[in-house]
C-alpha cells in the first residue's frame, strides 16, 4: 500500500496513528463493560469517473480515511463505456457498471469463484440494477441483475463489481468492516457515483436498496442524466448473475 491511514479529528486537526488505532478506547477499554454511545460508522465512497475510493470509518469525533485505487470498467482497459456490449453474462445481459446511489455492505463472504486472482475475502452488498436481457431465453426481458460486490482483482475491468488493485488494501477494507459489525452491526454502506450517464440497457431511477431487498435498487446520482424511467422490479425477470466476475 502507498498510503497510509490517518486519524482525524472532527474539527479538522490530523493526527496519524500509523495505521493503527485502539478500538476500545470509546468503551473505557473495556468492550464487555462499557458500549460505544457514539457507535461507529463505515463508508465507501467511490467515483467510477476518478477510479478512486474513500473509505471513512467514524468513531465519535474522530475519523479514520483511507483512499484507494479501484477498478469499475467493465471494458478491459478503458473504464470509460457503462455496458460492455461485445460479452454476455450467464443471464443473456451485458455486464454494466456498479449502479450509482448508495447500498448497504451486507456481509464478508469467501471469493465464491475459487480464482485467486479475485482474492479470499469479499465484501457483498445489495445493489441490483434491471438490465435488458439481449439473449438467451429471457432476450426482451427486464433483468433484475445482482452480485455487485467488492473484492480484490488482478484484471484491468470487471463484471461490474468494484475492483481493488492491491490485495493488502482489500483486506484492509474487510479488516474495517468486520471492526464496524462488532460495534455497531449494519451501519456499513457504499457509496457510488461518476462515470458515463446509464444508457437504455440498465434503468437507473429507482429507490436506494436496503438490506434483504430482491427489487429495483440502481442509483438516483445526479450525475446520471436522460436516463429512462425504470421498470418496476415487480414486473422484472429476479434472474441473477452468479459469480459475476468468474472467467
Amino acid at each position: 500500500m502507498n498510503s497510509r491511514l490517518v486519524l482525524r479529528s472532527r474539527n479538522g486537526n490530523r493526527r496519524s496513528r500509523r495505521g493503527r488505532y485502539n478500538r476500545y478506547a470509546l468503551q473505557g477499554e473495556n468492550r464487555n463493560k462499557y458500549t460505544d454511545p457514539t457507535g461507529l460508522e463505515l463508508t465507501l465512497a467511490v467515483d467510477k469517473t476518478t477510479q478512486q475510493m474513500t473509505a471513512t470509518l467514524s468513531l465519535g469525533r474522530d475519523t479514520i480515511s483511507y483512499s484507494i485505487a479501484v477498478r469499475t470498467g467493465v471494458v478491459p482497459g478503458n473504464s470509460v463505456p457503462n455496458t460492455n456490449t461485445t460479452k454476455l453474462q450467464p443471464n443473456g445481459t451485458n455486464p454494466t457498471q456498479f449502479p450509482n446511489g448508495t447500498y448497504k455492505i451486507l456481509g464478508s463472504s469467501p471469493n465464491p469463484t475459487g480464482n485467486s486472482k479475485y482474492g479470499s475475502t469479499w465484501l457483498t452488498t445489495s445493489a441490483t440494477q434491471v438490465l435488458s436481457a439481449v439473449a438467451g431465453p429471457q432476450a426482451g426481458q427486464q433483468v433484475v441483475d445482482k452480485g455487485y460486490d467488492i473484492h480484490f482483482t488482478t484484471t484491468t475491468n470487471t463484471n461490474g463489481c468494484i475492483g481493488i488493485s492491491s490485495d493488502a488494501d482489500m483486506k484492509l477494507l474487510v479488516t474495517l468492516y468486520k471492526l464496524n459489525e462488532q460495534l455497531d452491526p449494519g451501519t456499513s454502506t457504499v457509496e457510488v457515483s461518476g462515470g458515463q450517464p446509464a444508457t437504455s440497457n440498465a434503468a437507473t431511477t429507482a429507490t436506494t436498496s436496503t438490506a434483504g431487498t430482491t427489487g429495483l435498487a440502481a442509483g438516483s446520482d445526479a450525475s446520471v442524466t436522460s436516463a429512462p424511467a425504470a421498470t418496476d422490479s415487480s414486473n422484472a425477470d429476479q434472474s441473477t448473475s452468479q459469480g459475476k466476475c468468474n472467467d
